[in-house]
Formats: C-alpha cells, sequence, structure tokens
C-alpha cells in the first residue's frame, strides 16, 4: 500500500521521497549522529548495521555513515562483501531501479 497524500498520480515508486534530503528518506544524518553518540555513551564499543537491497539506496546510506565518521565492516565478519554485482543475469533478474542505476554511472 502506498500513502496517496491526497495524489492521484501515484504508481510504481512515486510515492518513496525522491531524494536522501527528503525528511521522508529512511535514515538522514541527524539519525546517524544520534545512533553514534548512543554507541559512545555506552562506551563506543558497538556497531550499526545498516543495509538495503537497493543498490543505490546502500550507497547512499553508506555514504552518509561514513560522512558522520562511521567505518564500514568489510572483512567479512559480518557476513559476505559483495563487491560486484552483475548488471544482469540475462533473464531480467533485477529490477529496473538497479538497472537504471547501473547504466547512470553512478558509484557501485
Amino acid at each position: 500500500f502506498a500513502v496517496t497524500s491526497g495524489r492521484e498520480d501515484v504508481s510504481g515508486n512515486a510515492h518513496l521521497p525522491a531524494s536522501v534530503e527528503d525528511a521522508e528518506f529512511m535514515a538522514n544524518r541527524e539519525l546517524l549522529v544520534a545512533a553514534q553518540a548512543c554507541v559512545a555513551s555506552r562506551g563506543g564499543d558497538g556497531m550499526l548495521l545498516i543495509q538495503s537491497n537497493v543498490e543505490d539506496v546502500a550507497i547512499t546510506l553508506r555514504a552518509l555513515a561514513e560522512g558522520v565518521g562511521w567505518a564500514p565492516v568489510v572483512d567479512g565478519s559480518l557476513g559476505p562483501h559483495v563487491a560486484e554485482v552483475p548488471d544482469d543475469a540475462g533473464d531480467g533478474w533485477l529490477p529496473e531501479r538497479q538497472r537504471r542505476h547501473a547504466r547512470s554511472g553512478l558509484a557501485r
């Protein structure tokens, strides 16, 4: 279900926030800073797992987290690190949103 906010033109992903700066985006700088302060207030020895199965969202969240001082863990201790995702397996298994992102030339 999508919240339409009275709009009749909602289709596809139109109900999603337009950008990371949107107040309705799943995470923002303030949330990541608050999480960092929470971990620090409890001794500083902790982790925050941020994940998404949507490549451009995952990249954006990682950049936001690194921008406020979180360090990525890519040593395999939290699971395998996926360095490359095929652009398409030939059978159309990737959603169109991810194919568009791959074609855009933005960070992967």
